[in-house]
């Protein structure tokens, strides 16, 4: 799993090469990673981390802290809206969450056990106001997202979680959701994002 994080300008094959794995098993062996979600393809076409990489990482470790703007922001959401508030990343239709806040009193909203849900459409960064969606599993969870920044293929976004059948009905919390995303982008413009 060190291809993702190997030094910059080494090719995968000289990763493989350095581990004394013959280049038609690293070629096997990256498209297996790659059909089962531990590796996905960036924008370049490099390997990176896929949903199913940072799910086993969830299931172990548990969810980390959120950094100091993020915390904010994911309060600020949660506190608006008494929603479940988190941040979380899209990789083609799939949304894993990273860090979240539990809503209060009966608009508590848990995430589901592995974080993760489909969406129904691909999404981008061009995309206007908020995606609205339901969990793919029996879970009672809908969720409103919206984009927040785009690198090497991930899409950074904003959201709430709520109950299935209040996905996307509030406009106020949409407008919450706007500025949220908004004040994410503005303290991200720093990091070239």
């Amino acid at each position: 799993m060190r291809i993702p994080h190997r030094p910059a300008g080494e090719t995968a094959g000289a990763a493989f090469q350095e581990a004394g794995i013959a280049r038609s098993t690293a070629a096997r062996d990256l498209l297996v990673l790659e059909q089962r979600k531990f590796l996905a393809r960036d924008s370049y076409g490099d390997p990176v981390l896929g949903s199913e990489a940072w799910r086993v990482g969830y299931s172990a470790w548990g969810h980390g802290d959120a950094g100091p703007m993020a915390a904010t922001i994911v309060r600020y959401l949660r506190v608006q809206t008494r929603r479940t508030a988190f941040l979380g990343v899209v990789t083609g239709k799939e949304l894993t969450l990273l860090a979240f806040s539990l809503g209060r009193g009966n608009d508590y909203t848990a995430p589901d056990r592995n974080a993760s849900y489909l969406l129904h459409r691909k999404i981008d960064t061009e995309t206007r106001g908020a995606v609205h969606g339901m969990s793919s599993s029996a879970s009672p969870a809908g969720f409103s997202i919206a984009p927040v920044a785009e690198t090497s293929g991930v899409i950074l976004v904003a959201g709430l979680l709520c109950r299935r059948d209040e996905a996307g009905i509030d406009p106020d919390r949409v407008v919450v959701l706007r500025d949220a995303t908004r004040k994410l982008r503005i303290g991200l413009s720093g990091y070239g994002l």
